[in-house]
């Protein structure tokens, strides 16, 4: 069964490793990372007994588990969910969605450059990357909008809480329209009708509130959202209109204010009929220099950057990761957090951070990652913060700082920064008595998030003594907070050490997910509770990042 290459799922298979190569990607860009990046179920074998089971036990189809609803801080004022699923589900919404993408990305507007299909990836030259390079994408988004910009207006804008409020049975009709002119033969057109009726089935098990919402920062979702607003594409395109769209941001060049404000009304109408609304906040008309003007202030130096990393050249490389790192210290000085340069900077810094490769100084980013662990409590900015202190290798004085801000229950409300603080410090190796004791308060408490329940069960099994560990044990068996699949997983991990004989009872409150976690963590040599970032190879770090990330 190890050398199984397709994954057979009734009416279609899928390659295997390909599924396993896009779900590794996929699941880097998580805000919820796992612990251990999926380890042990990134596995051939372990994948096609599931899948066999299931499909088994539910007459010949698929059957998807509920979701769970996290929050992230989008801004002061808001927050984007998480919508997360099952591993075995992620696999599912790859290996249903990929023929779609494979088959409907060619009827997409050529004016759509978001996440469009890599000619590589169907040759099979490069199985890695599904979507053609997003810096280079947002780069032609960028550069047709700004340099047509003079002697025009632009209008901007894009489109509100955009996945929680894509409508499943709509998205439903539209993938149907696109099969009505896919040019495939009947068999696999039956295939795709397959894939589209067992993909909507799920996405309503997975919906944000019933009928609505896509799992949000998964590459698929990003398809079935190009798919979604193709029926706007088609309209746009029909009158006309000089327009680029990146995922939800709209451009169009217009010859006048007026004639902005005209496009602007219709495209608000034509998303009402995908119950959709533009954002108010982030909707503007500009003239064209003006535009020009303010992409140029940010997008020039950051290019110049670019441009000297894309030479690959020692020397080059050095002068922009000096002016990278200098940028970031005057940034977080300067408390200037909300800028797309701040992101940018933050996330090369996080991938020369990743790269082994490469032997940086000692302490290099040290100071940085101290300036960083105080600005926590910035809510927009934590994802990229939080990331960042992942990644890096930390002093006693920032574990300090971070540690003190965790046990600081008015400040640390993010479950999202929680989390990722308690891997960050076992993976320091961090250990002290009020951390251990705050861990068990938060694992006994009927009120603790599960994002805050997982990654305390991490610490207690790094740190932990052997009733701490039992007491977890007890917690698998009685209690609700610890039935559904993402808190049992990281319990399970966090009792690796125990032995078989003192788990006979856990047995039967283990879920389907996540049988086989315990077996496979037990038998290493060494005990593992989480692990940094995987490492980044030289070639992708000099590998462009937008400003949009």
């Amino acid at each position: 069964m190890s050398d199984t290459l397709f994954l057979d799922l009734g009416l279609i298979s899928v390659d295997m490793d390909t599924i396993i190569k896009l779900l590794k990607q996929d699941v880097d860009d998580d805000w919820f990372q796992d612990p251990l990046f999926y380890e042990d179920r990134l596995n051939k074998e372990v994948i096609t007994k599931y899948f066999f089971d299931n499909i088994q036990n539910n007459h010949g189809e698929y059957s998807a588990q509920d979701h769970l609803i996290f929050n992230v801080p989008k801004s002061p004022e808001a927050y984007r969910y998480s919508l997360e699923t099952s591993f075995f589900d992620r696999v599912a919404y790859f290996a249903f969605a990929l023929p779609l993408i494979q088959a409907f990305d060619e009827q997409l507007s050529r004016r759509v450059l978001s996440f469009r299909l890599n000619p590589e990836f169907v040759s099979g030259e490069n199985k890695k990357f599904l979507y053609l390079h997003g810096t280079e994408q947002w780069a032609k988004f960028e550069g047709f909008t700004t340099c047509d910009a003079k002697g025009k207006y632009v209008l901007t804008t894009d489109i509100q809480n955009y996945y929680e409020n894509i409508d499943i049975e709509l998205l439903k009709g539209t993938l149907f329209e696109h099969l009505e002119h896919d040019q495939s033969d009947g068999s696999q057109k039956a295939k795709l009708r397959h894939c589209i009726n067992i993909l909507i089935v799920c996405l309503k098990k997975w919906a944000f509130r019933p009928t609505r919402g896509l799992p949000q920062n998964r590459d698929v979702s990003s398809f079935l959202g190009n798919v979604y607003l193709s029926p706007l594409d088609y309209y746009l395109e029909e009158k006309k209109y000089d327009f680029y769209r990146y995922s939800d941001d709209i451009r169009v060049l217009c010859d006048s204010e007026n004639h902005a404000r005209f496009v602007f009304k219709e495209i608000c109408i034509k998303l009402r009929s995908l119950n959709l609304s533009c954002n108010p906040s982030k909707t503007k008309i500009v003239k064209g220099d003006v535009y020009w003007n303010e992409k140029s202030m940010y997008s020039v130096p950051l290019s110049r950057i670019e441009t000297l990393l894309k030479t690959k050249r020692k020397p080059h490389v050095y002068t922009a990761y000096s002016e990278i790192k200098q940028k970031a210290e005057k940034l977080l000085q300067d408390k200037e957090l909300k800028s797309p340069e701040f992101r940018y900077v933050f996330h090369r810094l996080t991938r020369l951070a990743r790269c082994r490769e490469i032997t940086l100084p000692n302490n290099y980013l040290s100071q940085i990652g101290k300036d960083a662990a105080t600005l926590l409590n910035d809510a927009p900015q934590s994802d990229i913060l939080c990331k960042f202190l992942s990644a890096i290798f930390h002093d006693q004085d920032t574990l300090l700082i971070v540690s003190e801000y965790l046990m600081n229950s008015e400040a640390s409300i993010f479950e999202y920064q929680n989390y990722m603080i308690w891997k960050m410090l076992v993976c320091s190796d961090f250990s002290t008595p009020e951390l251990i004791t705050h861990a068990q308060s938060i694992i006994l408490s009927s009120v603790s998030l599960p994002p805050d329940i997982a990654g305390a069960l991490l610490y207690l099994g790094r740190f932990g003594n052997l009733d701490h560990k039992r007491t977890i044990v007890q917690q698998i068996m009685t209690s609700q907070s610890f039935k559904n699949f993402f808190v049992q997983r990281h319990a399970i991990i966090a009792i690796q050490e125990l032995n078989y004989n003192e788990l006979e009872e856990v047995k039967k409150h283990i879920q389907r997910e996540n049988l086989g976690v315990y077996r496979y963590w037990h038998e290493r040599d060494t005990p593992r509770y989480a692990t940094r970032p995987p490492d980044i190879p030289v070639s992708e770090l000099l590998q462009g990042v937008s400003i949009y990330v």
